[in-house]
This record gives structure tokens, C-alpha cells and sequence, in this order.
């Protein structure tokens, strides 16, 4: 049986200009639980593959484009054991920025003990106006699958709203 995946969502407004000091922060969460960054997802103007790529092939790509100016569409940060099968599915630690929300998730069978506030941190990359974290069971529950507006509800157990 899959371990419940844990998700904090934190909804905003756009910050354009620290999309690199978002990604610094995100590789010292995941170091910080001994996890490193093995995949990426990226879409940006200059970049946009039809999958995730392994973050051993395209780290320097990604830390050009942030470092450039940039604004990406999406930046996705997975930390997957090496037997995995999804990345999604298979991922202790994740990281999602868009220009609207900042997902961090993680699976409490593959990681525990995750401290709270450091994931409160992520909320300064956004201009922050709300914010939930719930969980789920079910495969693919990742952060930009979550939709406030439109979400399939019955997917997620609701464990509390952050206010703005």
C-alpha cells in the first residue's frame, strides 16, 4: 500500500525575480534531510522537454536559466530512490513553483520527521495570500494537480488552511 503523501500549498502572486534564491532554498531542504535533487521537470521560454529529465544531465541547464533572468513556467524538484518506478509516485521529497503556488510534498513512508517551519519558508517565494495542507493516498496527487477552484475534493483529506 502506498504511505500517504503530505502536501503544502502555498497560493499567491507572482515573485518574478527569485525564482534562483527559490531553487538554492530548495536544494538546502532537501540536503538538510539528507535527500538530494535526482529529477527535474522544466518549462520555461527557452526549455521545455516532454518529461522529466534526471537532474545529473540537466542541473547546469537549469541554474543557466535561473541565473539568466528568466521567469520559467514551472520548475519541479524530485528527490526518488534509484528502484523507482514514478517519479511522482515513487518521490519522498517535492518541490513545485509556478508563478501562482508552491507545492511541497513528501511520502511519510519514505521520509519523517520533516520539520514544519522549514516548509513554512518556501511560502516567502510568493507573494502569500492563503495556503492548505492536505493529503492523499492516491497516485499523482502532486501539487499542480491540486486545483482551489476545480480540485476533485474526494481525492484529499483536508488537514488545515494557512492564513495569509
Amino acid at each position: 500500500m502506498r504511505g500517504r503523501e503530505i502536501n503544502y500549498t502555498f497560493w499567491g502572486e507572482p515573485i518574478d525575480t527569485n525564482w534562483y534564491e527559490w531553487y538554492l532554498a530548495v536544494r538546502t531542504l532537501f540536503e538538510k534531510y539528507g535527500l538530494k535533487i535526482t529529477h527535474y521537470g522544466i518549462s520555461s521560454a527557452s526549455y521545455s522537454p516532454d518529461n522529466v529529465v534526471t537532474a545529473k544531465r540537466k542541473e547546469k541547464e537549469l541554474i543557466r536559466i535561473l541565473q539568466s533572468g528568466e521567469v520559467p513556467k514551472t520548475i519541479e524538484c524530485y528527490s526518488v530512490p534509484k528502484d523507482f518506478i514514478t517519479v511522482i509516485g515513487d518521490s519522498r521529497l517535492s518541490c513545485i513553483r509556478t508563478k501562482n503556488f508552491i507545492s511541497v510534498f513528501y511520502n511519510e513512508d519514505r521520509i519523517d520527521g520533516i520539520d514544519e517551519n522549514d516548509i513554512m519558508e518556501m511560502k516567502k517565494y510568493i507573494r502569500f495570500k492563503s495556503g492548505e495542507v492536505f493529503s492523499s493516498y492516491r497516485y499523482g496527487t502532486a501539487g499542480y494537480s491540486y486545483d482551489q477552484i476545480h480540485g476533485k475534493f474526494d481525492d484529499f483529506e483536508h488537514i488545515k488552511t494557512i492564513e495569509g
